[in-house]
């Protein structure tokens, strides 16, 4: 053991977002101490790169900054709890196309009455289990609480349907809305991998269209 070991000092930077991510560096960095106090050598600037490149796919993250797109794998009341939290926290005033898919178990009108307050309109989804919420029947739930809400079929239906929503939104005075996947953690990789390659062939598109004017 080395109870005599410099403690971590000093400022670090966290690559994730989130008030929830702040509280969960603060029990690794904790955690760090303890093993560095009985004797593991972790120098304090591996302890700097591992916060800075930390990774941490469907938590707030930031697919695209423009136009705006966030994925989270929030799943439950909790979850969303600590997704409204970020948008107050990082998105103050922003208006928000929520792109949504849940399990028919989980508490899905609790979830809708938490994340109700910070959004315009919202896309459904049904993810990729048999435990599914069907699209249409999120939507009709979102209906009687006087939301417009879309059902999709598919994941890219589904992106395309939100960005075309945001974007009509982003016509008004203010900021440029964002779209927010979230829901559950079925869907969020395909809604990754499909928004990439999405993004991918319009930028194959675009550059085309260029070469053809030169």
């Amino acid at each position: 053991e080395n109870p005599g070991a410099a403690p971590l000092s000093g400022s670090f930077r966290l690559a994730l977002i989130g008030e929830y991510q702040l509280h969960n560096a603060a029990v690794a960095l904790t955690t760090i101490e303890v093993l560095r106090k009985r004797g593991y050598e972790i120098p304090r600037e591996a302890v700097r790169r591992g916060l800075e490149k930390v990774e941490w796919p469907a938590r707030f993250e930031v697919l695209s900054p423009k136009p705006l797109f966030i994925l989270d794998g929030g799943h439950n009341p909790q979850c969303a709890e600590a997704l409204t939290e970020s948008i107050r926290q990082y998105l103050p005033g922003r208006r928000v196309v929520f792109l949504m898919g849940m399990l028919a178990d989980k508490d899905y009108g609790r979830v809708i009455d938490i994340v109700a307050p910070f959004a315009e309109k919202f896309v459904c989804l049904t993810p990729d289990s048999p435990r599914a919420l069907p699209a249409r029947q999120l939507a009709g739930e979102l209906h009687g609480r006087g939301f417009e809400a879309v059902p999709c079929a598919t994941v890219e239906e589904g992106i395309l349907t939100a960005l075309a929503k945001a974007e009509e939104l982003s016509t008004d005075a203010g900021q440029e809305p964002a779209v927010i996947a979230f829901g559950s953690l079925y869907m969020a990789g395909a809604v990754r991998g499909t928004f990439f390659r999405i993004v991918k062939d319009r930028e194959v598109a675009k550059n085309r269209e260029t070469a053809k004017g030169l």
